[in-house]
Formats: C-alpha cells, structure tokens, sequence
C-alpha cells in the first residue's frame, strides 16, 4: 500500500462494512467538549470544524480540549462530522 504524502490525506482505512476503501481521515485537535450533551467539535488539519458525538469515540470519557486525535469524515445530513475518532499523542 503507497504511504500517503501530505497533500493526499486519503488513507487506507478499514470502512464500516469492512471494507477497506480510500476515506479521508485526517489528524486534529479538539476544541470543544460538551460533556453533559454527548459531543464536541475538532478543528482538523484543513482548518476545518467536524462535529462529533460520543458514540464516534471510543475514548471518550478520556478526551478533552486540546487533545490531538485522527478522525474520519463522513457525511451526514447537516454536512461532514467526524467519526472513528482516536487519540493521538501529544499535544499542540
């Protein structure tokens, strides 16, 4: 599998039927948690805002703003959210 270079940051993920598909994924960080409500926001790497709910993250109850995360796009009814969303290490 060719490694993506920085201006292609469609990856090879495994897609939820499976399959394994170029999706864009990209890398972020959190700006915003609403606990009490089940969401939060990140601001990707294309300085873009996605939306997110809790039940995408399976750390959730461990994030919090200013944690780096990789994440996958999808597309919902009220435009692109993130979904798939992992910890990464560090912080900005």
């Amino acid at each position: 599998m060719p490694r993506p270079t920085t201006t292609d940051n469609r990856r090879q993920h495994a897609a939820p039927d499976g399959n394994r598909a170029n999706v864009l994924r990209l890398d972020g960080t959190i700006t915003r948690i609403a606990r009490d409500k089940g969401y939060g926001f990140i601001k990707g790497e294309d300085h873009k805002q996605y939306f997110f709910h809790m039940s995408g993250a399976e750390e959730w109850p461990s994030l919090t703003e200013g944690m780096l995360v990789a994440f996958t796009v999808v597309a919902s009814p009220k435009g692109p959210r993130a979904e798939d969303v992992e910890l990464r290490e560090g912080r900005p």
